[in-house]
Formats: C-alpha cells, structure tokens, sequence
C-alpha cells in the first residue's frame, strides 16, 4: 500500500518536531547493514540517551528546512539514517564510531553536533575525548583534591599554633 501524502507531511512534522529538541544530530549510512546489527545498533544508541531512525531522505531533507541542521541537507543520498541527542554528543559518537568498528558497514556521512557542522574526521576525533561523565568524575576528583589540601592547611595552622602555645606555657613553667 503505498504511502499516502498526508502520512508523509506527518513524517515530516513528526521528525521536524523531534529534531527541534535534539543538539546533536549524525548522519550514517546504513548500506548492508542488516536486521539484527541495526536492532543492536538502535539498544546502544538508546542506552546513552540517544535515538536512531531511518527517513526517506527527501522527507527528511524537508524536516530540516530552516533549522539548525539544514547544513546536513546534500548528505542526504543514499542509504542515511539519523543518530541524534539532546544529551552527551561524545557517547552518541562513541557509540556510532565503535559499533562501525564491529560492523563496517556503518560509515559516518556528517554531523551537526551543538550548533557546529563537522565532518566524519570530526566525529572520530569527538569519539575520542572523554564523555560528560568521566569529566563530572574528573572534576570532583580535582574539587576534593583541593579541599583536602585546603584543610590539611588549616589544620596545620591550629596545629602550628597549639605548639607554639605549649612551648610558652612550657616555658612559664620553667621559669
């Protein structure tokens, strides 16, 4: 049954809608990808917050008309699915870059990653870095370093102070 036109501007809305809230958005392409590696593919991609879908490419050169992500919009031939977040765009890139380790079908085409359009190169070198948690840990390790060092010196100043005092009073004494 062939898909009508009103299902096909609801598509559209559909997808336009959903790419409104996303940040980060990668384009792939799927070609011989088969049934069981992109149901994997889709379980990794929602485990870190992210979504994966396929769209006719001209419906979904129209859903990003006038977007952020209308720079994506020649990427569009072919086989191209739609990896996108509003969260972490390091995981998103880990993920799509380690999974096309495994899988080499999947190639990286483009991206939109918070405003700024990079290419394949760009998302390999994004998958590299470390993700919003590892920094998080990163920082609070930095954070309590400091703070017990900062109370390691007030501490040895009321020490330093205590023994001062008890080598007056000590001195009193012998006097």
């Amino acid at each position: 049954m062939p898909v009508t036109r009103e299902q096909k501007e609801n598509q559209v809305r559909n997808l336009a809608d959903t790419l409104g809230s996303a940040e980060n958005v990668i384009l792939v392409d799927f070609t011989n990808l088969d049934v069981p590696n992109s149901n994997e593919l889709r379980r990794q991609i929602s485990a870190v917050h992210g979504h994966y879908r396929v769209i006719k490419n001209r419906l979904a050169q129209r859903a990003i008309e006038g977007t952020k992500f209308e720079v994506l919009s020649e990427h569009f031939r072919g086989t191209t699915a739609i990896a996108y977040s509003s969260d972490d765009p390091v995981a998103l890139a880990k993920t799509l870059i380690g999974f096309s380790k495994k899988v080499p079908f999947l190639k990286v085409k483009a991206a939109v990653v918070q405003g700024q359009h990079i290419d394949p190169k760009a998302v390999n070198e994004l998958a590299a870095l470390p993700g919003k948690d590892e920094l998080y840990a990163r920082l609070l390790m930095l954070l309590k370093e400091n703070a017990t060092q900062f109370v390691r010196v007030l501490s040895a100043v009321s020490q330093d102070l205590m023994n001062v005092l008890s080598q007056v009073e000590k001195k009193k004494a012998s006097d």
